[in-house]
């Protein structure tokens, strides 16, 4: 059996528990008319924090549809692993051009110098060549002058022959018709 200070308290226990039962629904009351414009803010940014995870989820899964695939990230990735080896080819190209470059300036040097002698030398040619066509014709000339000096001398010479036997032939024709006269 409960003793007399246990049942003290659970009657004013009880008591308590009374009040408190008509207290409650007061007490609801005022905090919902309290907290209730604060829950509505709350659910109004709960909703708008659930609206900006489904655009976020839907600009991931655009993100990642336009991702390329992975077969494509694994051709990406050798290539990337071949880098340094195109890296040093490139290089060995560079040194290469830049020892050639010195060895093409020396020999467009000495093509710009064959061509420059190459130019002299058909100058001198031709003017060589200017020169002996004008002896050549001022030996014709005189070749023909000197043909013609022979021939007109030769003419000279045939017609005075011929002048000659004219003439002999002529004495000779009157001596045989005189001779046949006698």
């Amino acid at each position: 059996m409960p003793s007399d200070s246990q049942s003290e308290e659970i009657t004013k226990s009880e008591k308590l528990g009374k009040e408190l039962e008509k207290g409650i629904p007061l007490l609801t009351e005022g905090f919902l008319y309290h907290f209730a414009s604060l829950f509505e803010e709350i659910e109004k940014e709960l909703r708008e924090i659930e609206e900006s995870q489904a655009l976020t989820a839907a600009e991931f899964q655009r993100a990642q549809d336009s991702l390329p695939a992975q077969e494509d990230l694994d051709k990406y990735a050798a290539t990337f692993k071949k880098l340094p080896l195109y890296q040093a080819k490139l290089a060995n190209i560079r040194t290469t051009m830049l020892t050639l470059l010195p060895r093409s300036r020396q020999l467009k040097q000495r093509a710009s110098t064959l061509l420059d002698a190459k130019s002299v030398y058909e100058e001198n040619m031709a003017e060589t060549l200017k020169k002996e066509k004008e002896l050549d014709k001022s030996i014709a000339a005189k070749a023909t002058t000197t043909e013609v000096k022979v021939l007109s001398k030769a003419k000279k010479s045939r017609t005075k022959i011929k002048s000659g036997r004219k003439r002999d032939s002529d004495k000779n024709s009157s001596l045989s018709k005189n001779s046949g006269d006698s």
